[in-house]
């Protein structure tokens, strides 16, 4: 399964850069997508992010009021999966 299934994402943690994005969320998203991909337990992830659950096995980590980064937990590799910047 890809860590990051979401494209828009995969540029924010790339390069910290996407032209439809302002500013202030690419690097939120880009800062918490670098966490979230770091942690390998719940924990870790509760030390940085308040996590939500969202439904069919995936959770939302917010960045703002309107942005989350939506992810599933794989327990076997304990990390994240399949991680899509979403408006909330």
């Amino acid at each position: 399964m890809s860590l990051i299934s979401d494209p828009v994402l995969a540029q924010v943690f790339a390069t910290c850069a996407h032209p439809d994005l302002p500013v202030p969320i690419v690097e939120g998203a880009h800062w918490m997508i670098h966490l979230l991909l770091a942690a390998r337990s719940w924990s870790t992830i509760s030390a940085f992010a308040e996590v939500y659950d969202h439904g069919a096995d995936r959770y939302l980590a917010p960045i703002d009021a309107h942005w989350a980064i939506t992810f599933t937990w794989d327990a076997g590799a304990s990390r994240v999966c399949a991680a899509r910047l979403e408006p909330c």
